[in-house]
């Protein structure tokens, strides 16, 4: 009976055994390979003599080499440790430097990384080829920034640097950004002039500086190579690809081909990645003939997946799964490649049926899976089947080993449908609090407008010792701007002038210059743009937006020429702003400059939004004629574009005109908007066409328009106060569910222009009661209604009390009411009186009043004094 442990020491014994002959049949297998039977027959082993005396086998060492060369080959860990265990019982790690390096070289193959790094650390001599060794091995397996490490230890134990080394270093600051350290080697590189002899390292250069996003300095490189190889045109390209340049990667790689260099599968995916970003599916399905013509698609998953996703990028997501469907072998790449296409395009459900698939073939979904399709059902309010995923996700326990990116995706698709509640009870359950959640979780409240929630997670990251970024940052200014939080905005710009926050890439300074633009602070805004670094294309369209709003259109087109001194070029929504102000301000030289420049630039056929600004734009400065010539050239004309030209006519006077387009607009657009309606309710008042404006009214009424739209009320209310149909006029005014100021203005101008002053005073009694306070205009009917009924007393009570109880102060119609009433009942002293207290930029317009009550009523003398001061102030002027 065996004792206890015995059985364990003779199976360990056994091992020894076996590994002990396994290297010694190799050892002789090697000898029979270099030497032949007969010499090993006739016992002929080569040996050298070391100092001390000793005698080594060469043969036995240069063998455990090549095993170990093997093993690392073929990543045979096993076998790899059955020979370090030979080398350990013959202590040849502490004598022969090589075959401690090849041992590294072997673990570090094998991924066995903690192994590596130990027996480097045994070896008494680490030089060149041993540091190469466990650099390199860090580097296959993901772990650059430990390459790194070993690059700062070499250096600083005095160990030579070549050109291996070198190319290892580049690689891993590739991978880990480190551009500075980058730099100062490529000038290293250079100053030796590795780069004539070197074509690996003039790839390895190119490549780096594409990883860097710094293309320019990639170009430049490959432009000095003595010789570009088909490794560093692939890595040009990619470069390009990678980082959106998808013309550039696919000009780059005509100018490979023109050199009579063939790609490889890299090459190729790269190009197709590129095809995919520029939506250029003529080339990526030339390149996919190619691949078929070279069969490469057999044994190269990389490509298969390369133009899954390059079809499915193009919108050809038929195509992207037929290849799919004809891979020979398929990974979570490829499958995530293809579900990402439908999620792009937004089919949710055929992207769910590909995820079922998947798992009905034995693959589980990754993280970026799950992220990916949880982002589509957020842009497409799925929310009921992203609860489904989020079931899935906590039953696999994701959201424990992969917190940061799907807790992130749950929270955004949660937010931004608005189910705060789900939402929360994901971030509370986060096993680590970072900023970016709490971002996702601000900018859903940000964006339905839920400020006071938005505000109390800032300044719960603030009290947990996070610091908000720009995207905090930017997310709540702009919440501010939309809800008119003025005060919140302040002291946020405010924190983020103290923090000293990087405004990187102007999304601060955008952010700030929206938010004071919707606050109508302009003077504002323009000092942040001013103090921009950078003045991009987004700051400054919006405040050219905001100058538009506000009427103040000589800023805005000041505005406009300051942004293109610039270099910045206006995009179709800068250039239909200024157009706006170009309308308003009747400025149509400079709109038919503009106008002239969109053509060049070929935006027309691209934005339906210029054609109906262009012709807005052209009505508003009385050119019908062109904005009819425009009008007639658009390939779609929607409501917006038919309303301008309606407008247009309008404005001009041209009732007739509009009443024919509108005619022409029923043909081909049958639902009108409110804002069309009351477009051409303006018509039918300006041309006293009643009839066809009851028409309108009853369509309004079936549509259910009435009461919605302030501006709709107000112009049917207009019509008929304008046609003289005042019974219809009060019907309507009386059916508002609310009367405001404006409502109140415009029936009561109905009733005066016909004549009824009496009922002008009732309106502003009853106007009163409702407590709606009057303002300058409705005093204007009111003063002329008293002219109408010759209430002189009553005049001068109102004019006293818009200025006692309104604190109105009276402007030049007022004055003009007064001097006309008090002219018209013979009283010109006061009227003289009244001209004489007028602000004196206003006197002439007085004067001229007067004039005209004295030319009525035969007062020569006072008439005769009134001209000498118009001629008079005419000449100050």
């Amino acid at each position: 009976m065996l004792r206890k442990g015995t059985g364990h020491m003779a199976e360990h014994t056994k091992k020894k055994s076996e590994q002990s002959l396994y290297v010694k049949k190799m050892t002789d297998k090697n000898h029979d390979r270099r030497y032949g039977d007969g010499e090993r027959s006739q016992g002929v082993v080569p040996v050298m003599r070391t100092r001390d005396g000793a005698v080594r086998d060469v043969e036995d060492e240069v063998a455990l080499v090549s095993l170990l060369k093997d093993s690392a080959k073929r990543k045979d860990l096993q076998k790899g440790r059955q020979i370090h265990e030979a080398i350990k019982n013959r202590c040849l790690l502490q004598k022969n430097i090589f075959i401690g390096s090849t041992l590294v070289h072997m673990y570090a193959q094998c991924g066995a990384l903690v192994m590596a790094q130990k027996v480097f650390n045994e070896i008494p001599i680490q030089n060149s080829v041993t540091w190469n060794a466990l650099m390199t091995g860090y580097l296959q397996h993901g772990q650059p920034d430990k390459a790194l490490d070993c690059f700062e230890r070499m250096q600083g134990e005095g160990t030579s640097l070549d050109a291996v080394t070198f190319l290892s270093v580049l690689r891993a600051c590739g991978a880990t950004r480190a551009i500075s350290l980058g730099e100062k080697l490529s000038e290293e590189i250079l100053k030796k002039g590795w780069l004539r002899t070197n074509s690996a390292l003039g790839g390895a250069l190119v490549d780096m500086y594409a990883k860097f996003g710094m293309l320019e300095k990639a170009q430049e490189i490959f432009n000095i190579l003595p010789f570009q190889t088909v490794v560093s045109w692939t890595a040009l390209i990619s470069g390009y690809a990678q980082h959106g340049h998808g013309e550039r990667a696919l000009s780059s790689f005509d100018s490979m081909r023109s050199e009579g260099l063939s790609p490889n599968a890299i090459t190729l995916a790269c190009v197709l990645k590129a095809c995919g970003v520029v939506g250029n599916l003529h080339k990526g399905e030339e390149l996919h003939q190619e691949i078929n013509e070279k069969c490469l698609l057999r044994n190269d998953n990389v490509l298969g997946t390369a133009l899954v996703d390059m079809y499915a990028k193009c919108g050809a997501l038929a195509m992207a799964q037929e290849v799919f469907d004809e891979l020979s072998f398929r990974d979570i790449i490829s499958w995530n490649a293809l579900i990402s296409g439908y999620c792009q395009k937004g089919q949710i459900d055929e992207a769910l049926r590909v995820l079922e698939q998947m798992k009905c073939e034995g693959f589980l979904p990754d993280a970026a899976t799950f992220n990916c399709i949880l982002r589509t059902c957020a842009s497409v309010g799925a929310t009921g089947k992203a609860k489904r995923i989020h079931e899935e996700i906590v039953e696999r326990d994701f959201l424990g080993r992969h917190h940061t990116v799907l807790s992130t995706a749950l929270i955004s698709m949660y937010a931004k449908g608005g189910a705060f509640e789900m939402a929360e009870k994901v971030f509370d359950d986060l096993i680590i609090y970072d900023v970016r959640s709490t971002n996702v979780l601000i900018a859903g409240y940000c964006q339905h407008d839920c400020l006071n929630e938005a505000l109390e997670h800032y300044e719960q990251m603030i009290r947990k010792g996070f610091s908000p970024d720009t995207g905090t940052f930017a997310c709540l200014l702009r919440a501010c701007g939309r809800t008119g939080a003025s005060e919140n905005g302040e002291e946020l710009h405010c924190e983020v002038m103290r923090l000293g926050i990087s405004n990187e890439h102007n999304i601060i300074g955008s952010a700030l210059v929206d938010m004071y633009v919707r606050f109508g602070h302009l003077v504002k805004a323009q000092g942040v743009l001013d103090k921009l670094a950078v003045q991009d294309l987004a700051s400054w369209t919006s405040l050219i937006h905001g100058y538009c709003q506000c009427g103040q259109n000589h800023e805005a087109l000041s505005g406009f020429h300051k942004m293109k001194e610039q270099g910045l070029s206006p995009d179709e929504v800068t250039f239909a702003c200024i157009l706006k102000a170009c309308g308003s301000s009747c400025a149509i030289n400079k709109g038919i400059s503009i106008h002239a420049e969109i053509e060049r630039e070929g935006l027309m056929e691209k934005f339906e939004m210029l054609g109906s600004a262009l012709v807005d734009m052209y009505a508003k400065c009385g050119a019908t004629a062109k904005a009819q010539e425009v009008f007639d050239k658009l390939l779609n004309r929607d409501l917006i574009t038919w309303t301008a030209l309606i407008d247009g006519y309008c404005q001009r006077g041209l009732g007739e005109e509009a009443l024919y387009c509108f005619d022409q607009m029923r043909r081909e657009i049958s639902s009108l908007d409110a804002v069309t309606f009351a477009c051409i309710l303006k018509v039918c008042g300006s041309i006293g066409a009643v009839e066809r404006g009851a028409i309108l009214h009853d369509e309004i009424l079936q549509n259910g328009l009435l009461g919605k739209d302030n501006v709709l009320d107000i112009a049917l209310l207009d019509m008929y106060a304008k046609c003289g149909a005042l019974f219809k006029a009060q019907e309507v005014f009386n059916d508002l569910p609310v009367h405001t100021v404006v409502t109140w203005n415009v029936l009561m101008a109905g009733y005066c222009q016909h004549g009824n002053g009496e009922e002008v005073l009732k309106c502003f009694d009853a106007m009163k009661h409702e407590g709606i306070s009057p303002d300058a205009v409705t005093f204007v009917t009111v003063l002329k209604a008293c002219r109408r009924i010759r209430a002189l007393d009553k005049s001068f009570m109102y004019f006293e009390m818009m200025k006692k109880d309104y604190d109105i102060i009276p402007n030049l119609e007022h004055y003009s009411c007064m001097i006309e009433i008090l002219g018209h009942e013979g009283k010109f002293e006061k009227a003289l009186n009244f001209v004489r207290n007028m602000p004196s930029h206003e006197q002439l317009e007085g004067w001229s009043a007067l004039l005209s009550a004295c030319r009525k009523q035969g007062n020569v003398i006072l008439g005769r004094l009134a001209f000498e001061h118009m001629v008079q102030l005419d000449q100050d002027v």
